[in-house]
C-alpha cells in the first residue's frame, strides 16, 4: 500500500496498477491499495472508474474516499456530469458525502461552464452543513 501510494504521489499511475495487480494476486490488495490507485489514475478518468467499479467484486469496500478519487479523476477528464453520477452513487451506498466531494464534484462543474449546477451543488453543501 505504501508502494502504491508513492505511485500516487508521483503520478506513475501504470505502476500503481501493477503493484495493485500483484496484490490482488497474492489476496493482499486492501481498500487503502486501491483508493491510492484510483488517485494516481487521476488523469486517466476511464481507468479509475474501472478500478473503482471493480472494488466489489474483488471484496474491496468502498468508502467516500475512493468516490473522492474517482470524482477527482473526472474532474480531471473533463467529465462533469460522470462526477455528478458519482456523487449521487454514494448515497445509494450510504456512504456521506464530504467536503472533498462537493469540492470535486464542485470543480468538475466548474471545468465544464456549469455554473448552474456548481450554484446547486453550493447550496446542497449549505442544506446538509457541510460548508
Amino acid at each position: 500500500s505504501s508502494s502504491i501510494s508513492a505511485c500516487e504521489r508521483d503520478k506513475l499511475w501504470q505502476h500503481a496498477l501493477e503493484l495493485l495487480r500483484a496484490a490482488s494476486r497474492a489476496h493482499a490488495a486492501c481498500d487503502f491499495g486501491c483508493n491510492a490507485a484510483i488517485s494516481a489514475c487521476e488523469e486517466h478518468w476511464q481507468v479509475a472508474l474501472a478500478l473503482l467499479h471493480t472494488m466489489p467484486e474483488v471484496s474491496i469496500s468502498q468508502q467516500s474516499i475512493s468516490f473522492n478519487a474517482g470524482i477527482g479523476a473526472c474532474k480531471q477528464g473533463g467529465r462533469w456530469q460522470l462526477a455528478l453520477h458519482l456523487a449521487e452513487d454514494m448515497t445509494g451506498l450510504w456512504l456521506l458525502p464530504t467536503r472533498v466531494t462537493f469540492g470535486a464534484a464542485i470543480s468538475a462543474c466548474q471545468q465544464g461552464g456549469q455554473w448552474q449546477v456548481a450554484l446547486a451543488l453550493l447550496r446542497e453543501m449549505d442544506e446538509a452543513s457541510i460548508l
